[in-house]
């Protein structure tokens, strides 16, 4: 693909919504996207950045356009004869690093899936998949792990794990090995990291306390 001078010149354009996509990755886990679709969605984060620059500037010089400080990028878009603010794109950047992290933050919280979850809009709960849902719980972390190919219990607390299902991955501390089979202790060690290419977990999670459903039915029971 030939690379051209207005090429170029757009790419310098957006370059605080490029830098804005990157640190959302960065900071979040998302399904990936095709290549269009992640650049449709950084000229819009762009576009995005340089409207928050805008109102700083409103807000800055109360609504007042001092000289020198009117927005060029649009002039510098449509006109190949007008030259680039980079002191303008520099300003940007640090704009949409900022908008960045509040995306981020939004993504990580989950707000707007609880929030359509509220309106009864959607059912989706913003994980990527259920390797994630399931080991993001509070208290999830304590758990006995079962290989089932080599007859293997790992007791012990996850300290980290792997994004998403794709390649899961666990580190255990504190850990005690069991034989599956009969539960016979075999060792104790500080740490353990496990990955399932070839064999095949169970997880179980003991600080996790049961659902509320199970305790009505166990107060149904108790008054019967």
């Amino acid at each position: 693909m030939e690379i051209t001078a207005p090429a170029i010149r757009i790419a310098v354009l957006f370059l605080p919504g490029l830098i804005c996509y990157y640190a959302i990755n960065l900071f979040t886990t998302r399904k990936e996207k095709k290549f269009y679709e992640e650049m449709f969605i950084s000229f819009i984060l762009g576009f995005l950045s340089y409207f928050i620059y805008a109102v700083f500037l409103m807000i800055v010089f109360l609504f007042k356009k001092p000289p020198n400080k009117e927005l060029v990028f649009f002039k510098a878009l449509n006109d190949q004869n007008i030259a680039i603010d980079f002191v303008e794109v520099m300003y940007v950047t640090i704009c949409s690093v900022v908008l960045s992290f509040v995306i981020s933050f939004i993504i990580n919280k989950r707000y707007l899936f609880l929030f359509a979850q509220k309106l009864k809009i959607s059912q989706k709960d913003g994980f990527v998949d259920t390797w994630e849902h399931s080991l993001s719980y509070q208290n999830a972390n304590w758990v006995v792990v079962r290989d089932l190919k080599n007859d293997l219990m790992y007791e012990g607390w996850i300290e980290f794990f792997s994004d998403t299902s794709e390649k899961k991955e666990l580190f255990l501390r504190d850990v005690i090995v069991f034989k599956n089979s009969t539960g016979e202790k075999m060792y104790e060690t500080p740490a353990v990291y496990l990955h399932s290419d070839e064999n095949i977990y169970s997880m179980e999670f003991f600080g996790l306390s049961y659902s509320k459903k199970i305790n009505r039915e166990k107060e149904e029971k108790s008054n019967d």
